[in-house]
């Protein structure tokens, strides 16, 4: 039996390439960029300084929040581990805060996170703002011919580069519309 016969509802899978369904893509990026800056003629050893890559964006003024992440979730910049001040004061015994003062701090995190709707707010704004001008909505029907973007992967073996690679493939006949922004593509032979 087919399984939406069933009465469960339909499968659907999330497709691997699509931005709207993986927030994770735009910290891969600022990560990839940060590891290709950093590495040197041996690129065995890019693993190496994930640590710090993760301290530097944490720790970073993201301009959308107008904070650091760190301090988001923390409610204070941490120190860096090699600090000049760590080594410095590293023999001084440190006080635990008292009670009172970290029910004092717990008040104001419903500030902070107002502050930081509002932030994210204006930056959704201004981010519009640029790009919604350039923006057309592309209206696409069934049986359209269009191009699909292609994801290739190198391969030694084959001796493919990914970055020489073609970008798209095709044309395809759009078979189906399965939500507004996913496809099912059809070969113009007819294939699915």
């Amino acid at each position: 039996m087919p399984y939406g016969l069933t009465g469960a509802p339909a499968h659907t899978t999330t497709p691997p390439y699509h931005p709207q369904a993986n927030p994770v893509e735009r910290v891969n990026r600022v990560l990839k960029t940060m590891i290709v800056t950093f590495l040197n003629d041996d690129h065995r050893e890019w693993d190496r300084h994930l640590s710090d890559f993760r301290f530097a964006y944490n720790t970073a003024h993201h301009t959308s929040l107008n904070t650091s992440p760190a301090f988001l979730n923390l409610g204070r910049v941490p120190e860096s581990i090699n600090s000049y001040r760590r080594s410095a004061t590293d023999k001084i015994e440190i006080e635990p805060t008292p009670p009172k003062l970290w029910a004092e701090q717990i008040t104001h995190i419903q500030l902070l996170r107002d502050w930081v709707t509002e932030n994210l707010d204006d930056a959704f704004a201004k981010q519009a703002r640029y790009y919604d001008p350039r923006r057309r909505d592309q209206a696409f029907t069934v049986n359209d011919l269009v191009l699909k973007r292609q994801h290739t992967l190198p391969s030694a073996t084959q001796h493919a580069a990914a970055k020489l690679a073609p970008n798209f493939s095709g044309p395809y006949r759009i078979f189906r519309f399965l939500s507004p922004v996913v496809l099912e593509l059809q070969q113009v032979d007819g294939n699915n």
